[in-house]
């Protein structure tokens, strides 16, 4: 995202984790549901606001400006529409507040263990 030639934040999506117990088991899915569904959902895997950017509100906003973008964009470029979005937040790091702020839903929490 930019303002005139200055950056103010960047946001990036792809596919989603393959399995994903909190998830399945939040939805409900079985082995054949998640196979028929998963191309359908879509991992915010980077978000972040660059440091000198102090706009109250902005990061809510943001969340909501790409989801308009995500939806346009998603089927054009893999021929597949979005009808899931998921992140991962380190609660150790981070409160997520901004997720909650723009209706994300937590489902629960993940064994911690890398995409491969």
């Amino acid at each position: 995202m930019w303002l005139e030639d200055r950056p103010l934040a960047a946001f990036g999506y792809n596919q989603a984790a393959y399995k994903l117990e909190v998830r399945d088991t939040f939805f409900g899915w079985n082995e054949e549901k998640r196979k028929e569904l998963l191309p359908h959902v879509i991992n915010n895997y980077r978000f972040l606001i660059l440091p000198w950017v102090q706009v109250k509100n902005l990061a809510s906003h943001i969340i909501a400006l790409s989801i308009k973008q995500v939806k346009k964009d998603w089927p054009l470029l893999y021929g597949v529409v979005p009808y899931i979005l998921e992140t991962f937040i380190d609660f150790n790091q981070y409160k997520g507040t901004c997720y909650k702020d723009s209706n994300w839903q937590y489902v629960g929490k993940t064994s911690g263990y890398a995409k491969v």
